[in-house]
Parts: C-alpha cells; structure tokens; sequence
C-alpha cells in the first residue's frame, strides 16, 4: 500500500470516528435542559484549541524560515 492510500484511508477512518463522536456528544447535551451544559462544552472546547493549537501556531506561521 502507497503512503498516498495509507494516508487517505487514516484521514477517512478518523473522520468517521470524529462525526460518530459529535453525533453521540450532540445527542447526551442537546437534549431539553441541557443546552446550557451543551453551550459551556462548546465553548471550552474553543478555548482549549485557541490556547493550544492556534496561540503557539502564529510564531511558526509567521517566521521566515523555510
């Protein structure tokens, strides 16, 4: 198997388990009363990549070295 097929079949397979995961996450919060809990984890997850992922992203994104 090429890298090209071995990279294409992980992204397919982790796409499928990412939406199963979100379609289970969507159905225990957004039930009738629990659209607060829903909105708090929403929001926590953003903030998490905000601070994890994107804050240390910008100095390599925007340094000059190649």
């Amino acid at each position: 198997m090429n890298v090209l097929k071995r990279v294409a079949t992980m992204y397919l397979i982790s796409g499928v388990v990412f939406l199963i995961g979100f379609y289970a996450f969507t159905k225990v919060f957004a039930e009738e009363g629990k659209s607060r809990d829903y909105n708090q984890a929403f929001t926590m997850h953003a903030v998490i990549m905000v601070f994890l992922f994107i804050v240390p992203a910008i100095p390599s994104a925007l340094s000059k070295k190649k």
